[in-house]
């Protein structure tokens, strides 16, 4: 498993046509030039993508007779004087309110969206690389076509690219395993049982919450899944944001740590990783986001020997193939950036907001291609953003319904909210298989009880241990003003809800 900040940095050699690893240990606040250095990568990395790709690649001998018709990128400084269709390449970009240009490397140019006649399947955005085909009329580009540029396999990549290593750890072979190929995929073939179970939205607050939790790990327990992945939000409102807060806060993660403690089989053998959501406690809302600070999780890292806590967002290495767990609400911010309405597929019909997404996401290679000024990034560590090459399999923890999406060989699953609909997805490596899954709770007549039959039984457990909290009672053996034995801390009991 490889955080954010410790994901190695590549960017490209436009002259030398290569991958290049940056050895510096960058600081977290970067200075001024680095915010420009950042979008040129961006650009530069799928302008190369674009170049390589065959509408736009000479051919490698010129002969008559295999003679292949390709097109070619007009840089926008050579716009001037130029006529007929050209194709340009650039990042979208509002100079001025509401009027939008296309920048590349070596200048700008005003563009006319109001004739576009075909248009990519996505989320155009701000910030976002397209290709643009259309003609210069008075100082305006005026755009018949807008499209995103193609994407490419994770194995086109890496056998244009072999060194690229996310990891850091020379990983060789085209599909990514460590050390000798076949042993690791040998590995894979063979855990056909294992299986990833990802949750997001864990609000440790709500009783009938870690009620449900504890109902899928009783049901989990004798599979003992290698990997559990917990995505926040951690609490149904950020905190802390109140004096009080940090003593409840931390309480919720004593209480996951006992929770979790009392399957002694998963505490053993499986591993959980912790990816912290946009509500929970950090340095601001920038991303990459840090992992959860050790002073609310100390209980966690004590009862739970393979706990583990990642930044958001975060890699892991599963045999041969690359996860990446990302927790945001990118389709409502997505779609409320948008500077044209998603267009529709090949046939005519209305595309999923799931499918606009998954698309754009990959075309643009990068978890968050939105401005700066709507999400904020460390300057230094927008690479730790980019799915270049494409991953195996991008978690992407979402507020929306369920759903996976494969585009280019890369699967993209989303859990939906564990503390909405009790939802979350198991996933098995092995086949490359996802399961939509959900927990419910029996009632004591066999029937599955309703989230307000829940609400009703946790009220006054909820009330009473918040009350406790606010007087200084949480249990802590470094409460030093408490002369009496606090009580003891309150147990989540399936059979009592």
């Amino acid at each position: 498993m490889v955080d954010a900040f410790s994901l190695p940095r590549f960017s490209f050699h436009p002259v030398r046509k290569v991958m290049v690893r940056d050895e510096h240990k960058r600081p977290l606040h970067a200075q001024a030039k680095n915010k420009g250095e950042f979008l040129r990568d961006r650009l530069q990395l799928l302008l190369q993508r674009t170049l390589r790709d065959e509408m736009f690649a000479p051919p490698p001998v010129r002969n008559a007779s295999h003679a292949r018709s390709h097109a070619e990128l007009t840089p926008i400084e050579s716009l001037i004087g130029s006529s007929g269709r050209k194709y340009v390449c650039g990042m979208l970009s509002e100079v001025v309110e509401g009027r939008w240009y296309l920048e590349d490397l070596g200048g700008s140019v005003e563009l006319d969206l109001a004739n576009i006649s075909a248009q990519t399947a996505g989320l155009i955005t701000e910030c976002c690389v397209v290709l643009a085909s259309g003609r210069l009329e008075d100082g305006l580009f005026v755009v018949e076509e807008l499209v995103f540029p193609t994407s490419e396999s994770r194995a086109q990549t890496l056998q244009q690219f072999p060194q690229l290593d996310s990891f850091g750890l020379e990983i060789k072979g085209s599909d990514g395993p460590l050390g000798d190929a076949l042993r690791v995929a040998e590995g894979l073939r063979n855990a056909v049982n294992d299986m990833v179970v990802v949750v997001s939205d864990l609000y440790l607050d709500k009783p009938q919450v870690m009620a449900r939790l504890g109902e899928m790990l009783s049901g989990l327990e004798a599979a003992c899944p290698p990997l559990f992945v917990f995505m926040g939000n951690f609490t149904s409102k950020p905190m802390p944001a109140r004096p009080g807060d940090h003593k409840k806060l931390k309480s919720y993660f004593d209480a996951l740590a006992d929770l979790i403690a009392k399957f002694p089989a998963l505490c053993k053998s499986s591993r959980f990783v912790f990816v912290p959501g946009p509500n929970d406690p950090g340095v601001g809302n920038v991303l990459p986001r840090p992992p959860l600070p050790q002073t609310f999780t100390a209980k966690i890292r004590s009862k739970v020997p393979m706990a583990e806590f990642t930044s958001n967002p975060g890699r892991v290495l599963f045999y041969n193939q690359e996860f990446v767990f990302f927790r945001d609400d990118l389709t409502q911010k997505m779609r409320r950036n948008c500077i044209l309405p998603p267009a529709p597929g090949p046939d005519g019909q209305r595309l999923k907001d799931a499918e606009h997404l998954v698309r754009t996401l990959f075309d643009q290679a990068h978890l968050c291609p939105l401005p700066p000024i709507t999400r904020p990034v460390y300057w230094n560590y927008d690479h730790a953003l980019r799915l270049y090459p494409l991953p195996h399999v991008v978690f992407l923890g979402d507020t929306v319904d369920q759903f996976d999406y494969n585009w280019d060989g890369c699967l993209c699953v989303n859990p939906s909210s564990f503390a909405h609909d009790y939802s979350f997805v198991v996933y098995q490596p092995a086949s490359m298989k996802v399961e939509f899954s959900r927990v419910d709770l029996p009632s004591e007549d066999g029937a599955a009880r309703s989230d307000s039959d829940d609400e009703a039984a946790a009220e006054g457990e909820r009330d009473e241990q918040e009350g406790r909290i606010d007087r200084g009672e949480d249990g802590d053996e470094d409460n030093d003003h408490n002369d009496t034995l606090p009580p003891p801390e309150p147990e989540y009991n399936p059979d009592l809800l």
